[in-house]
């Protein structure tokens, strides 16, 4: 009861004066807010998905094969693979703010 500055008998008595007393030696009864992320946060927790990184290197490796092996449609194979790799890029950042703004 002692670490509780507290009597046995009567407890908290909690007028004005006990609980500034109170206030003073135990300090304010309060939690901590959690931090919450910032948008590049979920930016870069949305890059780490392995998801992502499959689009990229077959979007990559699409284009690299329609540059080498395709004799008449080059630009075209690359085109789809940059658009393919720039949807995904939009898609990341897109998922990330509706996380960001869920939390």
């Amino acid at each position: 009861m002692k670490k509780l500055a507290t009597d046995e008998h009567t407890g908290i008595v909690g007028d004005a004066a006990d609980l500034q007393r109170r206030r003073a030696i135990f300090g304010k009864n309060s939690k901590a807010l959690p931090k919450l992320p910032n948008v590049m946060d979920s930016v870069k927790q949305e890059a780490r998905n392995i998801l992502w990184l499959i689009i990229g290197v077959t979007a990559l490796f699409s284009g690299l094969c329609g540059l080498f092996f395709v004799e008449n449609e080059r630009l075209k194979k690359l085109v789809e693979a940059v658009s393919i790799i720039v949807v995904g890029i939009i898609l990341m950042f897109t998922t990330a703010v509706a996380d960001f703004m869920k939390d």
